[in-house]
């Protein structure tokens, strides 16, 4: 289990909106285990930089959009 003490978690729309994507891409990339995920009571949450992170290392575009 991750430690989530020091994170700034978000959900599903507010990363689809800052990846200039839809939720329902978010939730396919966190399927396939493409991005790194936080589950929190029964809610997924998302660290921003780890998702830009992992996207870059597996050659995906991660175009950012200001929130």
């Amino acid at each position: 289990m991750r430690d989530t003490d020091n994170k700034r978690l978000v959900d599903g729309g507010i990363l689809a909106r800052v990846l200039a994507t839809s939720p329902n891409q978010v939730r396919r990339l966190e399927k396939e285990g493409a991005i790194p995920s936080y589950r929190v009571g029964s809610q997924v949450r998302f660290d921003v930089q780890e998702v830009l992170d992992a996207l870059r290392a597996k050659g995906k575009r991660a175009e950012v959009r200001s929130a």
